[in-house]
């Protein structure tokens, strides 16, 4: 009699789960799941925070630097590198520009000094220093969308060899014109051009995401810009 209430207590306790504990332990791994998720997602997105502030602080540094100088350009554009045994692929990696599919941001400084000009030797001369690499900015999963227009605003993604260019002014560091179009060379600024629709744009705000996170930089009608968190 007693060995066989042993026999059926074992086969109880071998019984396995129940429903409400199948249910419970898959309600566990589901949580688990998704909080492993979100938790990556924002990791990934620091990305876009890192990228956000060193764009700011480039966009603030070049109208300040245009305020105190004849005026600045800054282009900021998504760098699709060549491949090895292209033929601008040394002279491109010289400059820096040996990373695809990153963005990437250089300045273009205007300054004003003397020099002679129909006879004058005092006359101001203006000049554009061209000097300078591309500075990358991050990684690249961050995307980033340039809005501008009325209302709420158009959107456009900088992508392939596409370029934001901004020229500040001199004196108050306004906009003097904004576009949106093409590098076709790296090494030469001067073939950027504008695409059709996109030559002189009211900029409101440049967008930077990455993961779950999306940080904006907006632009007030002086010029200035401010990165929102």
């Amino acid at each position: 009699m007693n060995n066989k209430y042993i026999f059926i207590n074992r086969i109880k306790k071998n019984a396995g789960m129940s429903l409400v504990e199948l249910v419970v332990v898959i309600a566990i791994i589901a949580i688990m799941a998704v909080g492993g998720g979100f938790g990556l997602g924002l990791l990934i997105g620091a990305e876009a925070k890192q990228v956000a502030k060193k764009m700011d602080a480039e966009l603030s540094d070049t109208r300040t630097g245009a305020m105190a100088r004849a005026g600045e350009t800054i282009i900021i554009t998504y760098i699709d590198a060549p491949d090895k045994g292209d033929a601008s692929y040394e002279a491109c990696s010289k400059m820096g520009i040996n990373k695809d599919g990153y963005y990437a941001i250089k300045v273009v400084k205007t300054v004003r000094h003397k020099g002679l000009e129909g006879g004058s030797p005092n006359a101001d001369l203006m000049q554009a220093i061209d000097g300078a690499e591309y500075r990358y900015l991050g990684n690249k999963k961050v995307s980033l969308t340039v809005n501008y227009g009325t209302g709420t605003g158009t959107d456009v993604e900088i992508t392939g060899n596409m370029a934001l260019q901004i020229e500040y002014s001199r004196g108050n560091g306004a906009f003097k014109s904004v576009s949106i179009g093409t590098i076709s060379d790296y090494k030469n600024p001067g073939t950027y051009s504008p695409d059709s629709g996109t030559s002189n744009i009211d900029i409101k705000q440049i967008k930077l995401k990455s993961g779950l996170r999306e940080y904006v930089i907006k632009f007030e009608i002086t010029g200035k810009n401010t990165l929102v968190e």
